[in-house]
């Protein structure tokens, strides 16, 4: 199933750039909306949050860990420092990136659009669609959690990088849960009639 790829996808970027072992040191809606692939010059145009969440994403393409954990909240990088989770995106060459429409929540807080497209296992490009949440700290807007719509039937995803017990707690249940209806689609895939070679017949 081709929902059950970009499950993987998504469930693979918010996961990708957490190992563990010890962390490196190092309003209103807007009416813009802009699109970034990671160059400097696409970076520039966008407003202060998105351009933060850009230099996140294109971090995590290229695998770059310190240009990834420069990218969290301070408060992400203690939590996540204490219980010795560190930031190590896997990187990926065939990944691509838009950041789009920002909502600002209050003065400091801000949402921003984003998509995720990448090759799957299964061949196919898959696109996932994740809002992040911003934080205006003062060394600039640095990432602060994610949300995203993972099954029709759930509400989304929320999940907050300044409090990463929880957040583990949370893709746990999501591998579990993804796990369970990928078991349950298997049995219908089974009962279902195979074609006649006789349709194939011209």
């Amino acid at each position: 199933m081709r929902c059950r790829w970009a499950l993987v996808g998504l469930l693979s970027l918010a996961t990708s750039v957490w190992v563990g072992c010890g962390a490196p040191q190092g309003g209103g809606e807007a009416e813009s909306s802009a699109a970034a692939s990671g160059d400097t010059e696409d970076q520039a145009k966008l407003e202060p949050p998105a351009e933060a969440v850009a230099r996140f994403l294109d971090a995590v393409r290229r695998g770059d860990d310190k240009a990834a954990t420069a990218m969290f909240t301070p408060l992400a990088r203690q939590r996540a420092d204490e219980i010795g989770l560190a930031v190590a995106p896997r990187g990926s060459d065939t990944a691509t990136f838009e950041v789009g429409k920002v909502e600002y929540v209050s003065g400091d807080v801000a949402h921003v659009d984003s998509t995720w497209s990448d090759l799957a296992e299964d061949g196919h490009r898959h696109t996932d669609h994740i809002r992040w949440i911003v934080h205006k700290v003062p060394e600039g807007w640095r990432v602060g959690g994610m949300t995203a719509e993972v099954f029709p039937d759930q509400p989304p995803l929320a999940l907050d990088f300044e409090n990463p017990e929880e957040m583990l707690k949370k893709l746990e249940a999501f591998r579990d849960e993804m796990a369970r209806r990928s078991q349950a689609d298997e049995p219908l895939q089974a009962q279902r009639p195979k074609p006649s070679q006789d349709s194939f017949r011209r």
